[in-house]
């Protein structure tokens, strides 16, 4: 069992130098592809503060027109600083979904396209037909693909007063608020799941519990929770096999406990061997013109065990960061910059969660 929290991942990320693929467009130019290697330093920038100060000179001089050399040094300059942000504050939502990519995605996509065939043999005779497999995916059946954009614009004072260090800070915040809306828009539909019956187990009680301590009464109602998910069947009639228990980080403490088993007043309780990780969500806190957005995490003492991937599909069409102009001249203050990605998101909460009340 092992717990994981964003650091743990970027770590593990650290040290294993991982790769990341981004992709980026200038104007009037085909999309352009980089392969950046995660390594916690500083790499060489490909636009510099001396190019910006040459370009603020002769854009308050005369025209300032960029070459488009000058142009794809800057976006790929803000590609590399974007995907470095995103790195260094890494998503969680990737232990839960299988990712899948296709440029060729359309707008409306059939559920059943990507979970809902099932299959089974039957014994057959000569001349008996093969059974089929069919289709199967209860009341999920289809889901739209949805656009999100977040950017900013170059401002003139921006070229005036040589301040291009605003550039910088500008990429490192899209790249934060990049991961925080990828997390979010994949957890929050389990977070605001609708769950009661035989997908929610609460707090254990009873004359049997009566002198348990804190640690014993979270262990027994853990341990009745991956009972209660154990006999629950998914809409293809599998039983449910949650590995992954998901939940904010002051709960993680407890529940890591519980599942590791502990030893508590000479008694040994044992391991909670089902659940193989405790994924470990705060959610996410930003400002965005004065206003505060909140990305909600898991309450306390609240936790849901997963059976991942099967059911949980990240659904890419677009990711790039584009560059894009204002006006008839190519100049620094003519440029916004664009982080832009179209995603679905396929979640079987009915069949692949059950909630587990600690308190």
């Amino acid at each position: 069992m092992r717990i994981i929290t964003k650091e743990d991942v970027r770590n593990a990320s650290l040290k294993e130098k991982k790769t990341f693929r981004a992709f980026y467009q200038a104007p009037h130019t085909p999309v352009g592809e980089m392969n950046l290697q995660h390594t916690g330093g500083s790499s060489g920038a490909l636009f510099t503060q001396e190019m910006f100060a040459r370009l603020a000179r002769a854009e308050n001089e005369a025209a300032g027109e960029m070459s488009m050399e000058d142009v794809r040094a800057f976006i790929q300059n803000t590609t590399v600083d974007v995907a470095k942000a995103r790195a260094e504050n890494p998503t969680l939502y990737q232990f839960i979904y299988d990712e899948i990519v296709n440029s060729d995605f359309t707008e409306t996509i059939d559920v059943r396209d990507l979970i809902g065939l099932q299959a089974a043999f039957g014994v057959v005779n000569a001349g008996e037909s093969v059974p089929l497999a069919s289709w199967k995916t209860g009341k999920l059946e289809t889901v739209k693909m949805l656009d999100y954009a977040c950017g900013y614009a170059v401002l003139e004072k921006w070229v005036r007063y040589n301040q291009f260090w605003n550039v910088g800070q500008a990429n490192r915040a899209i790249g934060i608020a990049y991961n925080a809306i990828l997390d979010h828009i994949h957890l929050s539909p389990i977070l605001k799941g609708s769950y009661s019956g035989a997908s929610l187990t609460d707090k254990v009680s009873g004359a049997a519990y009566k002198d348990a301590t804190e640690l014993e009464i979270i262990y027994h109602t853990l341990r009745t929770g991956i009972k209660d998910a154990l006999k629950r069947q998914d809409a293809h009639g599998f039983r449910l096999r949650p590995t992954i228990a998901l939940c904010n980080s002051a709960t993680a403490m407890d529940v890591e406990a519980a599942v590791a088993g502990m030893q508590q007043r000479g008694s040994q309780l044992g391991a909670l061997g089902q659940i193989q990780t405790v994924l470990a969500y705060d959610g996410w806190q930003g400002e965005v013109k004065g206003e505060k957005v909140t990305f909600e995490a898991p309450e306390d003492n609240e936790v849901y065990l997963i059976q991942p991937k099967d059911m949980f599909k990240a659904l890419v069409k677009t990711d790039i960061t584009r560059l894009t102009q204002k006006g008839d001249i190519m100049k620094l203050s003519n440029l916004d910059v664009v982080q832009f990605f179209s995603r679905a998101v396929i979640a079987d909460i009915s069949g692949s969660v059950h909630k587990v009340k600690l308190a």
